[in-house]
């Protein structure tokens, strides 16, 4: 893949991120100021899914990355678009007493600031936070769909050990069958350890088409806010 080509899979990522919709290249030449001819973007889009990172899901319409696409996005361009989340997640933290308050409080603002769905595990427990966001999503839109997600989060809920067996001390992003949430979602994931001692994991779990720069930032600061000394 060459660096023009990079490029254009980064700017479909983006568009259909935002959109949910197949993106062509009559999108990205009008929306983009491309250094190069609309039917050099129609052939390195051709390329790129020859090459296994984009994928047209129906004949004549635009193109949406493959697992395969995500993952390059994710090693090249991820880490450098991560947006500033300190202020939005620490509001109101202060005026909460409790401790549990406290985690529940902050997977729910996690919740509304990703447009995902939360899960916040302990040793104990997990629970399931924001999955209204999940279900207004077009992704889920099929019915087959939202069945198995009903299914994949009453299993994590009853099984706290597979997402904390899974859970890594720096924040992750698992893919397809990576994901203890099944192949379908993508899940954002981070275990964490309280000032007293216990070890806790919250996870972003969404479609394969999510905000990845916005979720990790936003794990990478809950994970700062509930190690501090004092939560």
């Amino acid at each position: 893949m060459n660096v023009r080509q990079s490029h254009i899979l980064q700017l479909v990522v983006d568009e259909y991120v935002r959109t949910a919709e197949p993106v062509s290249s009559q999108a990205l030449c009008a929306g983009f100021d491309l250094d190069c001819s609309p039917a050099t973007v129609r052939n390195d889009m051709v390329s790129l899914e020859e090459e296994g990172f984009l994928h047209q899901p129906h004949t004549s319409a635009g193109r949406v990355p493959t697992e395969e696409g995500y993952r390059y996005y994710l090693a090249n361009v991820v880490q450098a678009k991560q947006p500033k989340v300190a202020t939005e997640l620490r509001s109101a933290m202060e005026e909460i007493r409790s401790l549990e308050s406290k985690i529940q409080f902050l997977g729910r603002r996690l919740a509304d600031l990703s447009g995902d769905a939360v899960i916040v595990t302990n040793e104990h427990q997990t629970s399931a936070l924001g999955v209204a966001n999940l279900l207004r999503k077009p992704d889920f839109q099929e019915e087959n769909m939202l069945l198995a997600l009903a299914e994949d989060i009453e299993r994590l809920e009853r099984d706290a050990t597979s997402v904390m067996s899974v859970a890594p001390s720096e924040v992750r992003i698992l893919l397809g069958e990576e994901s203890p949430m099944g192949k379908r979602l993508a899940t954002v994931i981070v275990r964490h350890q309280l000032p007293n001692g216990e070890i806790g994991v919250l996870s972003i779990v969404g479609p394969l088409r999510m905000n990845y720069a916005r979720n990790v930032a936003l794990l990478s600061e809950a994970k700062r806010i509930l190690e501090e000394n004092d939560l």
